[in-house]
This record gives structure tokens, C-alpha cells and sequence, in this order.
């Protein structure tokens, strides 16, 4: 026979029995001419069900003989099991003759035979029950579960019942599965911050890095979904001056297909890619304009605007240079670009170690020359520094308009707010070309600073419910930092030093990235 511990709580729907037992030797009461014992009644609420390995309650109310209420009496329980499990209990007076056990557990499945047994000095009853235990409920809303695959499609079993969602941060529970984050400490569900990197220890073996891609790649270093069509994954190789286009990532149907760019010009090691509002993004590398080594440098680099819409590369292709749609030249040596506005671009200038802005205003004919009407802007203020080769995100808050920058070469994370910046002088660039409006009265912070030893060489960045995640090119991790740029969470995807590059966030809100060194695209599934 197996004796089995008891627990903790549960709810149930009451069960009522009662039954007055006398329980004695009968007749004369024995040779020594003692009385009988009187009789109590016991009146049993139970559940009229409950599931196995979960505490439920149970509240027996005593009375005499004459009806009164017994307050000092003795009472148990037994609860066995064909199969030969016993549990066994007592239970404690709750006052006007209510007794009751809040820890009752039945570890199994099947139809439990409870005894209960109440005494006094004077007295003694019993009274019997069954009391099935199950996980075979109809699955609905508020139906008893042991697990989520007793419940609907889509449904939860929380604190032993079906329902709709899981708890959240804050909520009280009594395992893991309970909570939304899988993480219940203290019987409390805890926030799970930074979800795209896990919950584990934040080890390689935490969580999985799948494979998305190895084809026309070489050592790619920044990537981005187009939010137009978020089939569309694109990626940047500097080592080939090529454009690479991902359709359907991570699907049966995913098809890739590259561009080179031929004049080793718009495309020369380039670094960085970010779209527009509408159908066009600007990439930018990090270049003097060398051609690949075939001239002396001319610093005559910049951003490029290029179109989203497949067809056009298709039409215009397959060298890359004659896609093109704009291109503004005063910052050599570009290693980040982020989408303002329409066909405005924040630049990080590597060359002169500032931030630059363009305005390609209205793109001039596929693979043409025309860049009269763009406009430029200098923060020299922005004090900025680069390291060679390695991409160094921006971005956009869209809510606090705060353009968020991965200082590379500081081992920071700035944060700048433009809005309140005006034009303090310009000097003449190129012909055919806008002067540079010099810039002042913007407002910098160090998001992270470099003191806070949590990134060396910041490189990918990604906004995503709150949670900005940031990858560092010196190590190989990621990290998620809250709304304060405190460390909420990482993960080590075990690439080391040079590994890691651009980062986004997929349609799936699951976080993609460049293995650098291993020229591929990788997913990070927590």
C-alpha cells in the first residue's frame, strides 16, 4: 500500500452528503457495563469532481444527536484507491462545527473512496463518499484541466482550469505553465523582458540560431525586411558589393537571388541598408571610393537610394548600378544608415566621424545621374566614431522621435533629438549637387555609455515592444536593454568576436541576424 504526501488549494463545486452513524459495541456497552458512545452526524461538501495531483477542499460540519453543532471533535479523513494508493489527513475546526482540509490531493486518475471519521470524548460518527478524479473535462472555458491538451484549441490550462490566455507579470501561480513567460517565482508569474532572446542563462545552448541562408552572401553584414511586403528579407555584402533579396525566409518556398554592382560604386563595401515610408531603401558603405582597389580614393561616397519593387531590378538588372535611383556624396566611409522620412536618411559619416542627413527629395530616372535636388545636413556636434568594416545601426523611436545610433568605435549607444537643431552656416560640395547645411542646437544623450561596460563595439540594433536589442560585433552577443538602457536580458549566439552584424526583427517577432564570419543569415529561435 502506497502513502502519498499532501499539498496545497483548489476550487471545486460543492458535494453534500450526510449520514448519522452510532458506532459502538451495542447492547448492554460491554462486560465493564460502560455506556455506548453517542452518535455524530456528518455532513461532507466536497467537489463532485477533481484532478489528479492537485489540492482541493474539503469541509465536514459535525452535529449531536440532538441536532447541536460539535466544536471539540476529532475528525480525518482516508481517501483510498483500488490499485492501493491511501491519503489520509485531518482536519482543522473552523468554528459552528465546520471542519476542513485545504491540501487534499489525489495523486491519480479514478474514483476515490473517502472515509471520514469524527470523535469526541462521548461520541464518534462516520460517513463515506466517491469522489472521481480525472482530466477528461469537456475542455471549455472554466472546465478542470491537468494540462493545456485537456482544453480547447488555442487554450490554456491555468491553476488546474481551461483558459483563454496564460497570466501575466504580477498574477499569482502555482507552476511555470501557468504564466505567459513560463516563469512562475514565488507563486508569481514574472515579466519575461526582452522575450526575443529567451529565458534561459543566456548560453548558446539556450536558445537555437536556424539557418535561413548561406547562398550569394559573402561576409554580409546588415539586413532588413521590407515593411511594405515583409516577404522580402534584403541583405548587404561588402565582401562582393552585392544586394541579396530572401523571399518568403524560412519557408518551403524561400527563393534568393543577388545583384552586384558592376561600376564598383553604389554598392563598394557596402555596410548598411535601411528603408523608406514607401517603396525605396538607401544602403551605404564603407568606402573612399576606390572602385575595389582599381583608383586612389576621392571621398566622392555616400548613401544610395535604391527601389524595393522586385520588377524593378528585374527590368533594370542584373547590374546593380543601373537599378539605382539617387545618390548623394559627402559622407566616405558610411557604416549606418536609418529611414527618416519618405527619402530622408539619417547617415553616420565614418570618414568625418559625425552625423549626416540627406534628402534624396524625388529620385532621378533608374541608373542616371541626376542629384540636384537633394539636400544635405551636418551635425557636427554628433561626435561619432566608426570601426573599419563593421555595420552600426540606427533607428527611429516612432514614438519619441529620439534617433538611436550603435557609436561602434566609443562602445556606446547614443540617442539624439533633432527637432529643436538649426542651421548655423554650409559650405559648397559637389556640382550638381546641394551645399551642406551645417547644424547645432540638437540634444545627445549616451543611452549607454561607455562605462557601463555592456557593449564594446555595438553593431545591430532593433526596436520591438519596448525592448531595444542591440548586437555586440566584439563579442558575439545580444543583448536587451529596457526603456532606461539597463540590461534586461542576453543572449550568447557562440559566433565570438566578428561574428555578428545587423539584426531585425521578422514578421514571425523573431529576431534575424548576419553571421559575419560564417557568411549566412540566421534566425534566433528562443
Amino acid at each position: 500500500m502506497k502513502f502519498v504526501p499532501l499539498f496545497v488549494f483548489l476550487f471545486a463545486l460543492p458535494l453534500t452528503l450526510s449520514c448519522t452513524s452510532a458506532v459502538g459495541s451495542g447492547g448492554d456497552g460491554g462486560s465493564d457495563g460502560a455506556a455506548d458512545p453517542g452518535s455524530l452526524t456528518l455532513a461532507i461538501t466536497a467537489p463532485d469532481a477533481v484532478t489528479p495531483d492537485r489540492q482541493f477542499v474539503v469541509t465536514v460540519t459535525v452535529t449531536d444527536e440532538d441536532g447541536a453543532t460539535v466544536e471539540n471533535a476529532a475528525v480525518t479523513v482516508e481517501a483510498t484507491l483500488e490499485a492501493g494508493d491511501v491519503v489520509t489527513g485531518k482536519l482543522s475546526a473552523q468554528g459552528a462545527g465546520a471542519y476542513s482540509i485545504d491540501d487534499l490531493v489525489l495523486p491519480d486518475a479514478g474514483d476515490w473512496a473517502l472515509s471520514f471519521s469524527a470523535s469526541t470524548d462521548d461520541a464518534e460518527g462516520t460517513e463515506t463518499a466517491t469522489l472521481p478524479s480525472s482530466c477528461q473535462f469537456d475542455g471549455t472555458v472554466g472546465a478542470m484541466c491537468c494540462t493545456s491538451s485537456d482544453c480547447m484549441v488555442d487554450h490554456f490550462c491555468v491553476i488546474g482550469a481551461c483558459a483563454a490566455k496564460r497570466l501575466v507579470g504580477g498574477d499569482a501561480c502555482e507552476s511555470p505553465a501557468d504564466c505567459a513567460s513560463d516563469l512562475c517565482e514565488n507563486g508569481i508569474c514574472k515579466e519575461l523582458l526582452a522575450p526575443l532572446l529567451g529565458q534561459g542563462d543566456g548560453t548558446p545552448a539556450s536558445a537555437t540560431l536556424t539557418v535561413i541562408e548561406t547562398k550569394l552572401l559573402t561576409h554580409p553584414t546588415d539586413l532588413a525586411f521590407d515593411p511594405a511586403d515583409t516577404s522580402k528579407l534584403w541583405v548587404v555584402s561588402p565582401g562582393a558589393d552585392r544586394v541579396t533579396l530572401i523571399l518568403n525566409p524560412g519557408t518551403p518556398q524561400q527563393k534568393t537571388t543577388g545583384w552586384v554592382d558592376w561600376q564598383k560604386h553604389f554598392l563598394e563595401e557596402v555596410l548598411s541598408i535601411a528603408f523608406g515610408d514607401g517603396d525605396t531603401f538607401a544602403t551605404c558603405g564603407d568606402s573612399r571610393n576606390e572602385y575595389d582597389g582599381l583608383a586612389p580614393p576621392n571621398d566622392f561616397m555616400g548613401p544610395a537610394l535604391w527601389p524595393s519593387p522586385v520588377s524593378d531590378w528585374e527590368i533594370f538588372g542584373p547590374d546593380a548600378s543601373a537599378v539605382h535611383l539617387d545618390m548623394l556624396h559627402n559622407s566616405p566611409n558610411c557604416v549606418g544608415v536609418a529611414a527618416d522620412t519618405a527619402n530622408a536618411f539619417w547617415v553616420f559619416n565614418g570618414r568625418s566621424g559625425v552625423l549626416d542627413w540627406y534628402d534624396f527629395k524625388v529620385p532621378h530616372p533608374h541608373g542616371t545621374e541626376d542629384h540636384s535636388d537633394g539636400t544635405k545636413r551636418r551635425y557636427l556636434n554628433v561626435a561619432l566614431k566608426r570601426v573599419p568594416g563593421v555595420t552600426a545601426n540606427m533607428l527611429v523611436h516612432p514614438d519619441s522621435g529620439w534617433l538611436y545610433i550603435a557609436d561602434t568605435g566609443n562602445s556606446r549607444i547614443l540617442r539624439v533629438d533633432t527637432s529643436a537643431a538649426s542651421q548655423t552656416g554650409q559650405f559648397a560640395t559637389y556640382p550638381n549637387e546641394q551645399p551642406m547645411q551645417l547644424m547645432s542646437g540638437e540634444i545627445t544623450e549616451e543611452f549607454v555609455p561607455a562605462s557601463a561596460e555592456l557593449v564594446y563595439e555595438p553593431s545591430g540594433m532593433a526596436l520591438h515592444d519596448g525592448f531595444l536589442y542591440v548586437s555586440d560585433h566584439a563579442s558575439g552577443f545580444l543583448i536587451g536593454l529596457d526603456e532606461t538602457g539597463a540590461r534586461v536580458n542576453f543572449f550568447d549566439t557562440g559566433l565570438g568576436a566578428g561574428g555578428v552584424g545587423g539584426i531585425t526583427v521578422g514578421p514571425d517577432n523573431l529576431l534575424y541576424l548576419v553571421d559575419v564570419k560564417g557568411s549566412r543569415v540566421l534566425r534566433l529561435d528562443p
